[in-house]
């Protein structure tokens, strides 16, 4: 897991540069198609004049400089969906994070393990994420079906959450599982198969929420992107600082209790969007702006 993390921001730019990702992504920005479909015109024309909207007025580097750093927090201000859907993978985010310290603490201190061994421990967490990936297709032909089945009344960004409701809804039972598991007279393999379903609901979260929100607003999904890495990032930051006074103050289980009953509190994310979503996006600002 830590080879791909660093191999890939080491080795992605490289290859990006040498071969490039024209051959695998086409182009589907809507003022880039625009403006190459201008230069064409102009070649076969020969009218010099023909440029998009955009050209002509031009875009000041300050201008997209501010837009880039201040559209996400707006986002995260005003649009629930963004708001709700980056909060919750954030904080599940979180929780992984700490639990690089608690795993260490439950594993060290009651069954005994070295450190080595007990980083051996987030073997049922990575199984977990392992499966999700391979189950993602899975969760894009339910959203293709129900695209199609909803197709009479426009996009159906609302397709993607289905995984995300069952993921809801187990994320805090395998918290809830580690947190009561973790002792002597239980076997060692069943607090570490806890984090199968763990790392399956975090990696379906992430999917789910990242493309339902980039869906909803697609004409500035990067934004959309930027608000959720953002929020991510901090609370990957704070976590772990938070771990050692947490399990300071209270038993492994009881902290663990605690998070997992937080975690309770974002089951009805998906299920709200589900429901309100469309209504959502008809009072979004950002919608009619844009549209």
């Amino acid at each position: 897991m830590a080879m791909c993390a660093f191999l890939g921001p080491g080795l992605g730019p490289i290859v990006g540069a040498m071969f490039g990702t024209w051959w695998l992504v086409p182009e589907s920005h809507p003022q880039t198609l625009l403006a190459r479909k201008a230069r064409e015109l102009r070649k076969k024309t020969g009218i010099e004049g023909l440029y998009t909207e955009v050209q002509r007025n031009g875009l000041r580097r300050s201008r997209t400089f501010i837009t880039a750093i201040w559209r996400p927090l707006q986002l995260l201000a005003f649009e629930p969906i963004v708001f709700l859907t980056s909060l919750f993978v954030s904080f599940i985010w979180g929780i992984l994070y700490l639990y690089l310290g608690a795993y260490i603490i439950v594993f060290r201190t009651r069954y005994g393990w070295g450190e080595a061994k007990a980083g051996a421990a987030f073997g049922g967490i990575a199984i977990g994420i392992l499966l999700a990936g391979g189950m993602a297709g899975m969760a894009n032909k339910i959203f293709v079906r129900l695209s199609e089945k909803n197709a009479k009344n426009g996009p159906f960004p609302e397709g993607r959450l289905p995984p995300a409701m069952l993921a809801a809804i187990l994320v805090p039972a395998s918290m809830f599982w580690f947190a009561w598991t973790g002792f002597t007279h239980v076997h060692w393999a069943v607090p570490v198969a806890s984090g199968i379903p763990f790392g399956w609901c975090m990696v379906m979260l992430f999917i789910s929420f990242a493309t339902y929100a980039s869906d909803s607003f697609p004409h500035i999904a990067a934004s959309v992107g930027a608000a959720n890495s953002l929020l991510r990032c901090l609370f990957a930051m704070s976590f772990p600082l938070v771990t050692p006074k947490l399990y300071g103050r209270f038993a492994p289980e009881w902290a663990e209790t605690i998070l997992a009953f937080i975690t309770l509190l974002f089951i009805p994310v998906p299920f709200l969007f589900w429901k309100y979503g469309p209504w959502l996006r008809s009072k979004s600002k950002f919608q009619s702006k844009f549209l």
